[in-house]
């Protein structure tokens, strides 16, 4: 996904509403975990907000 925002960046930005759609775009893929890469050694979400 990350590798196909970065070809079309430019598109994406002059797009009508496309800051506002990049936006979107990140933090959807911070809900799941797409940012970056996951550690397995991290405790889990669901332990966390116990």
């Amino acid at each position: 996904m990350m590798d196909l925002l970065q070809t079309h960046f430019d598109i994406a930005f002059a797009a009508p509403d496309g800051i506002k759609k990049l936006r979107e775009l990140n933090l959807t893929l911070a809900m799941h975990g797409k940012l970056v890469p996951q550690d397995p050694s991290d405790t889990p979400a669901s332990q966390l907000l116990r």
